[in-house]
């Protein structure tokens, strides 16, 4: 897509979806949330965290659920920065109705990120100096199984998502979990969500309904150090390989 760079909107708002049970990671999310799991020494919710404090972004918001208190202890360190919403209904919803459910709370531009994801920097940086409003990020094939496969037009406009193999070959890229969202196309999710439903419908799938002027602009970044961690190969791949490119990464953007 044609991005303007000139122009840097302020975003100072994120969203952290971390309602899920993490089920596919077995015992490993029996007593903690998956977004507590340590990649190297550091936590995936801490890494994101301290990102998004380095990006300017100073008001945070954590869709809870799942042992939603272990993110309450969490907030408690970032006081008047991080705070906690849980989705009582997690148990019986999904992604969707988690962000759903801030629609009370939230009124402005933010970003939003999955809670199990190890990322460099730039992920982060690259949305928030790009102009548009509404952005879904995504990177070249990575190749970690379980991946969403992003299609896009001629303009970079969003059209579909979706996990289907037969959708690799002609896929625009693969979606990494992290958007920027305006307050505009946030209350259209919300009027989707509330009048089509069902409660387990997952947030990708309503941006791809948005229409224009608020319809989704996808960035993709090739090379890009990162990966979601849904189950345990996800997580050996992650301390094996990702940690180690995100560190070179970042190393390398914070010197340059």
């Amino acid at each position: 897509p044609n991005l303007n760079w000139n122009c840097k909107p302020m975003v100072k708002t994120a969203i952290i979806l971390a309602a899920g049970f993490g089920s596919r990671l077995g015992d490993l999310t029996n007593e903690m949330p998956k977004g507590f799991m340590k990649v190297g020494n550091n936590s995936l919710i801490n890494r994101s965290v301290e990102c998004l404090l380095r990006n300017g972004i100073n008001n945070i918001y954590i869709g809870t659920g799942h042992l939603s208190e272990h993110y309450d202890e969490f907030a408690s360190r970032y006081p008047s920065v991080v705070s906690c919403v849980k989705n009582d209904r997690y148990a019986s919803s999904s992604s969707m109705d988690t962000l759903y459910n801030l629609r009370e709370i939230v009124n402005e531009d933010f970003f939003l990120l999955e809670s199990d994801l190890l990322y460099e920097d730039r992920a982060l940086s690259s949305l928030r100096e790009a102009d548009q409003q509404n952005m879904v990020l995504a990177s070249g094939k990575t190749f970690s199984g379980d991946e969403v496969y992003i299609s896009a037009d001629d303009t970079g406009s969003l059209l579909s998502m979706t996990k289907s193999q037969a959708a690799a070959d002609s896929a625009f890229g693969e979606l990494v979990g992290i958007s920027k969202v305006s307050f505009e196309a946030y209350q259209e999710m919300c009027t989707i969500f509330s009048r089509h439903g069902p409660l387990n419908i997952d947030y990708e799938y309503v941006m791809t309904h948005v229409k224009e002027p608020n319809n989704f602009i996808v960035y993709k970044i090739d090379g890009l150090a990162w990966c979601e961690i849904d189950d345990t190969n996800h997580l050996m791949r992650a301390t094996n390989e990702v940690i180690h490119a995100v560190d070179a990464a970042n190393d390398l953007y914070r010197r340059y």
